[in-house]
């Protein structure tokens, strides 16, 4: 049995050469396509916001009370305090911090992280005059000074 096929011999385009003889099309293009990154709109985008002018007022007064009494009162803080008292202060707010990290380790059930920022809020509270000196780093008593989110987010 012979079979007659039949091959038709099919013409292969180069696409560079068609490429290649359009270059006013390809300049065209990139011509646009640059135009259009470096066009920039003229109009600002802006939204309303009804308390702009409460938030400008109140802005303004915090700016000002903060010239007028805040920034003063803090400079002559650290001028005028002993270097000595200004720690103390430091060390009961860190105190006061401690146990409220003890509380949120003790939500998030990590319990000897909670135990461990307890013992230390005893001890400078106790041996250490209301915080003022903090005898729990002497003693080598690890710090757990980091909140770390929700109290659900250990727990569940």
């Amino acid at each position: 049995m012979t079979s007659n096929l039949h091959y038709r011999k099919v013409d292969v385009v180069n696409i560079e050469s068609k490429v290649g003889s359009n270059w006013h099309l390809q300049f065209a293009i990139f011509f646009i396509l640059l135009l259009s990154l470096l066009y920039t709109p003229t109009v600002s985008a802006q939204t309303y916001d009804p308390w702009r002018e409460a938030n400008q007022r109140i802005y303004a007064f915090n700016d000002y009370f903060d010239q007028l009494l805040v920034r003063p009162l803090a400079s002559s803080y650290t001028f005028f305090m002993p270097r000595v008292v200004r720690q103390g202060i430091g060390n009961f707010f860190s105190n006061v911090r401690d146990a409220n990290i003890a509380a949120n380790n003790l939500l998030q059930f990590k319990f000897q992280d909670a135990l461990s920022d307890t013992g230390r809020f005893l001890i400078n509270t106790t041996i250490g005059v209301g915080g003022l000196i903090d005898i729990a780093t002497s003693l080598a008593w690890k710090n757990m000074r980091k909140i770390s989110g929700k109290p659900s987010e250990h727990g569940g």
